[in-house]
């Protein structure tokens, strides 16, 4: 009997320890797996472009200011820039980055096409002119030109001047040839007969009736691109009492 007893309560004792020694299980979250990362689709390159700059005006022996041309899209680095078709005008050349600059040698009408390459070997052109003037230059003329100086009689009403032509005192004794007008003139150096005044490339005024001497002086004449180039001038002033005139 006690051997049952004893049975029994062990048997007890061992469900009541069980029971202790368990946890009862707890409920985790669940964790929801975070998305793989997508890639956004990459923008295809804008297409290789060159922007065209306006050209100004040259002139021959003038240096041009430089004037570049860009490009945008398309897949830097930019290899080169080439003229594909026609030319530059003399003296002028194309930088590796697009500028264009440089001293004219010939004048005209240029065109040409501009071309780029990027690092693909994608290529765009684009068209361009360029017009260059004939180099600014001052000529005699009249009695300058024959003679190497303007003689001026003097005399009373020049009724007895000894020339057949006494108004070439006021004429032109230069031209203007190339450049870009409108020009500019001024006296640099010398003196001008007494009484007189410059106008373009002539005098005006009245010249004295008795006065005698020789007038050397330079002209400057300077264009609308700011080229500039000069002239020298001789002027012989002589009185008809001396009939004919002397010599300068």
């Amino acid at each position: 009997m006690r051997k049952a007893r004893l049975g029994v309560f062990l048997v007890g004792l061992i469900v009541v320890l069980g029971a202790c020694g368990r946890v009862a299980p707890t409920s985790s979250a669940t964790e929801t797996p975070s998305p793989s990362p997508v890639e956004s689709p990459s923008a295809a390159p804008t297409p290789l472009a060159i922007s065209g700059p306006t050209f100004h005006l040259g002139e021959v022996g003038l240096a041009y200011t430089p004037v570049a041309y860009q490009a945008t899209g398309g897949n830097q680095p930019y290899i080169v820039w080439t003229i594909s078709n026609g030319a530059l005008p003399g003296g002028l050349s194309m930088s590796v980055d697009g500028l264009i600059s440089g001293t004219p040698t010939a004048s005209g009408a240029f065109k040409f096409t501009v071309e780029i390459n990027d690092s693909s070997m994608a290529t765009a052109n684009l068209n361009g002119a360029i017009n260059i003037a004939p180099r600014l230059t001052l000529y005699y003329v009249g009695e300058m030109a024959t003679t190497g100086s303007v003689s001026v009689c003097t005399g009373g009403g020049y009724t007895h001047c000894w020339t057949d032509t006494p108004d070439n005192r006021y004429a032109a004794f230069a031209a203007v040839s190339g450049g870009v007008p409108p020009y500019r003139y001024s006296v640099v150096s010398g003196t001008l007969p007494p009484g007189t005044k410059l106008i373009g490339l002539a005098l005006a005024g009245t010249f004295p009736l008795t006065t005698r001497g020789s007038y050397r002086f330079t002209v400057a004449v300077t264009d609308s691109l700011g080229a500039t180039t000069t002239i020298v001038a001789d002027y012989y002033l002589w009185y008809h009492n001396n009939f004919p005139p002397p010599s300068p």
